[in-house]
């Protein structure tokens, strides 16, 4: 990536603001690339939904008034 930035003089700041504004207009669609990537059965992190999340939470040790 350095050397198409480099030749199309683009700075460093132009291109980090280009690549925000990229990610800005693909976040709308994650969920639907996500879906058409069919990763999910791939996915092992809690993270991918509430419910695995919650029960992930819940199996924590509590100490005291936590």
């Amino acid at each position: 990536p350095a050397w198409y930035a480099l030749n199309k003089s683009l700075d460093t700041a132009t291109q980090i603001h280009k690549e925000v504004e990229a990610a800005r207009k693909m976040l709308p669609w994650v969920d639907v690339l996500l879906e058409m990537l069919e990763v999910k059965p791939y996915v092992i992190a809690p993270i991918i939904s509430d419910d695995k999340w919650n029960c992930y939470v819940d199996s924590f040790d509590t100490y005291g008034e936590a």
